[in-house]
């Protein structure tokens, strides 16, 4: 098993939508936990925390995730969830096996940031 992150924007809501302000962007992250093995394994929780210690964020599903061999389970989240990524924060997930699989330690993207917080300021009234 293995855990990585994917980084993209997203918009608010469609530009085609009356009646709304201008979209604004936000930092989306993909949790991807991925079973690089041969056997079925079970996902029982998922949480997000900073490298620097401190509170994390539970992503865990209602029932056990089931990941079949060289699949993955995508988890979608919102960066501004994440409580002080400046360090880095890291992605654990507990299996049913007992084992525990972390991430390497992630960082968001300086321009991808920097992108959103742009258009965020263009598009305010």
């Amino acid at each position: 098993m293995t855990i990585g992150f994917g980084h993209a924007t997203q918009l608010t809501h469609p530009v085609s939508v009356a009646n709304l302000p201008p979209p604004q962007l936000y930092y989306q992250l993909t949790i991807n936990v991925s079973n690089v093995g041969q056997t079925t394994e079970f996902v029982k929780t998922l949480w997000v925390e900073p490298t620097a210690g401190g509170q994390g964020r539970d992503y865990s599903p209602p029932a056990d995730v089931e990941i079949k061999p060289h699949s993955r389970w995508p988890v979608t989240i919102d960066a501004a969830d994440i409580p002080d990524p400046d360090d880095g924060f890291v992605a654990i997930a507990h299996l049913a096996n007992g084992q525990r699989v972390t991430s390497p330690v992630e960082h968001l993207l300086d321009w991808l940031t920097e992108q959103v917080e742009k258009n965020n300021r263009a598009t305010e009234h």
